[in-house]
């Protein structure tokens, strides 16, 4: 359902997410890249992290010695507002349960507050 529904969105999470993510959204290597499939930010109430995320990125992180996670590049710049939606959208419905729908305009509002803060800049 949320393929069909959301069809740009799930082309856009396997050009852009699925290398790392898995195209079915199980991850590829949960030290690596964490599955979208039951993921907390995916499933919350608020997408704003999944936007900003999306939009932003993710620096690499060390867990511990042995253990760390790949970087994840923001998307800002390849994705517009109305691409970004879609792509939540597929992700919230296929993954989290949602029925709550992400407007265009509240991607363009969070895109907003972080270029006027900086923090899309200052990701890449």
């Amino acid at each position: 359902m949320a393929a069909e529904r959301y069809a740009q969105g799930r082309a856009d999470f396997v050009a852009y997410c699925a290398g790392c993510h898995g195209r079915e959204g199980r991850g590829i290597v949960l030290d690596f890249a964490p599955p979208m499939d039951g993921n907390a930010g995916i499933r919350g109430q608020s997408p704003y992290n999944t936007i900003a995320v999306i939009l932003r990125g993710l620096p690499a992180q060390r867990m511990d010695r042995n253990n760390a996670r790949a970087g994840m590049q923001g998307f800002h710049r390849e994705l517009d507002d109305a691409r970004v939606a879609a792509l939540v959208n597929f992700m919230r419905t296929a993954w989290g349960g949602s029925k709550d729908e992400v407007k265009v305009q509240e991607v363009a509002e969070i895109r907003h507050q972080l270029q006027e803060h900086g923090y899309l800049e200052a990701a890449q």
